[in-house]
């Protein structure tokens, strides 16, 4: 997982350009641009699973945040009930 998460992050392998991969000229034009443009695509595939990950995340620390606070609350909420029974 972490090493997936390097490579979407932008700090691994994946992330580095396509055009600085080594590819020199096939000697076809053609092929060199029909490569150029699929390596751009999967580029931007690329770029939008960092950002669907880096959302997914996000998401996550939200609901942990969340359960966080109903838990807390809950807490305070039986605390305060506990505190109301033992003082009567």
């Amino acid at each position: 997982m972490e090493l997936w998460r390097l490579r979407l992050s932008g700090r691994g392998f994946a992330a580095r350009s396509w055009r600085n991969a080594g590819f020199g000229s096939s000697g076809n034009r053609a092929f060199d641009e029909w490569r150029e443009g699929e390596l751009a695509r999967l580029e931007e595939e690329r770029r939008k699973l960092v950002a669907a990950e880096r959302e997914f995340a996000e998401f996550l620390e939200n609901l942990r945040h969340a359960r966080d606070r109903e838990e807390f609350d809950r807490f305070m909420q039986e605390r305060r009930n506990q505190q109301g029974t033992t003082s009567i």
